[in-house]
């Protein structure tokens, strides 16, 4: 059975915990170290380091983040790079620096990582084991490179003229 433990509107040194650990207004001042599932809203952390999967909404990450397992991001701002070992991951509203793919083991299929509703990408996309691929939609960008990987854009400008029809 899973233990379930959540964290408040305080201030922390650090966190190691096992389970299911939700960060709710948390500020941590150094790591938070996750084995299990990891849920954390308008929260600000140093170091990020789960083995989980991972739902990170309206949070600022200030250190290197390290995800194993699924990861989804809302709203969420990371400065440091961000290594994902995980078959997909999906941004949505948010900004991230340079991203690490790794293939989990025993998967053979291709990694995804999708970027929507304006994502801005700061650095590169390095699928370390090849066969990847990073999708903007929305109006998401990428400022660096898609390193072993291919890039679907499905984010094109819109269009600054608007055409009505003709009655």
């Amino acid at each position: 059975h899973l233990k379930i433990l959540e964290f408040g509107e305080e201030k922390i040194d650090s966190i190691q915990e096992t389970g299911f650990i939700k960060l709710i207004k948390t500020y941590v001042w150094k790591t938070t170290a996750v084995k299990g599932r990891f849920y954390c809203k308008e929260a600000n952390t140093g170091q990020l380091d789960i083995t989980g999967p991972a739902v990170i909404e309206d949070s600022i990450i200030r250190g290197r983040a390290v995800v194993n397992g699924p990861i989804t991001v809302k709203n969420t701002t990371f400065i440091e790079n961000l290594e994902i070992t995980g078959e997909n991951a999906y941004f949505y509203e948010s900004t991230v620096n340079s991203v690490f793919m790794f293939r989990p083991k025993d998967y053979q299929g291709k990694l995804t990582l999708e970027a929507h509703d304006n994502t801005f990408l700061k650095g590169s996309v390095i699928f370390e084991s090849g066969e990847g691929e990073v999708i903007l939609k929305d109006g998401s960008k990428i400022r660096g490179a898609v390193v072993n990987g291919k890039l679907i854009n499905e984010a094109p400008e819109k269009n600054k003229t608007l055409s009505l029809p003709s009655k």
